[in-house]
């Protein structure tokens, strides 16, 4: 996808998030500048640009294209761990609204949207107590129905899948995790056979869980492998070093589609005796 330069829609946002009644010029806390998959970048050589302004209860993310569109306004509550709350809709570069979502506490509650690059409605789904419940509708571009599926507590009570011409055909998963190739037995094998127990660890006694995160890319390799909450920085690097040398994983689906998945996994580290 081409990448454009900072330009002077940007730097008008920019000037009215500053001059807005009530919002103070040392309220903006920081610009981060993204390339197209959340790489740190820098200013020109960037493709999202996210401005972060603090608020009484926590803070406020501004995501903006490189063009100066903006992508998403979230809100976060708390100062210890920040929870997305409330409304949020996306936009895509030209200004078109691609998504709408409503959070709780960090986690889906509510109606859920998705919509076409032509405006029409993809899908709607609904989630209570942070569960997937009631129902899912999806549809195709031209608006007949493609599947329909019901949940009770995050668990599918019923689920049906129709051709274009609304005839019932074989029902498949509307989401699908990515998976290590072999499934999780050889994911295990492959930690246990390829992890190096770091030596200053083991004689610091140093133990315990690495919590990773990384994106499943469409092809099935893993990148932007990233630290959730580690140990030390000794087994933090280790569990990074083995998870970026693991050989491709089959991608996560959505509605029968390859997407690139984020993907959480803990690694555990244990001194025997």
């Amino acid at each position: 996808m081409k990448k454009t330069y900072l330009n002077t829609a940007i730097i008008t946002m920019l000037c009215f998030i500053l001059l807005s009644p009530g919002l103070k010029s040392q309220e903006i806390q920081d610009t981060t500048f993204y390339d197209e998959f959340y790489n740190e970048a820098t200013r020109g050589n960037h493709y999202y640009m996210q401005v972060k302004t603090m608020t009484d209860d926590g803070f406020i993310l501004r995501t903006y294209y490189a063009n100066g569109q903006l992508k998403t306004e979230e809100i976060y509550i708390g100062t210890d761990t920040p929870l997305l709350e409330g409304h949020t809709i996306t936009y895509s570069e030209d200004g078109r609204i691609i998504g709408t979502n409503n959070f709780l506490k960090g986690a889906y509650e509510g109606e859920q949207k998705k919509y076409y690059d032509s405006g029409a409605l993809y899908y709607v789904e609904n989630y209570m107590d942070q569960k997937q419940h009631g129902e899912r509708i999806v549809y195709y571009k031209d608006g007949s129905l493609k599947r329909k599926e019901t949940f009770e507590n995050d668990k599918l009570i019923y689920g049906n899948c129709y051709s274009i011409e609304g005839k019932d055909t074989t029902y498949y998963p509307f989401y699908e995790h990515p998976r290590f190739k072999g499934g999780e037995q050889r994911r295990i094998r492959y930690l246990i056979n390829n992890i190096n127990y770091p030596r200053k660890a083991r004689e610091m006694n140093i133990s315990g869980i690495v919590y990773l995160t990384f994106l499943v890319r469409v092809n099935g390799k893993v990148t932007d492998v990233e630290v959730l909450r580690g140990v030390h920085p000794l087994l933090d690097e280790e569990a990074i070093r083995v998870v970026k040398k693991m050989p491709p994983w089959k991608p996560g689906k959505q509605d029968g589609k390859p997407m690139n998945t984020r993907f959480n996994m803990p690694i555990k580290f244990t001194l025997a005796g």
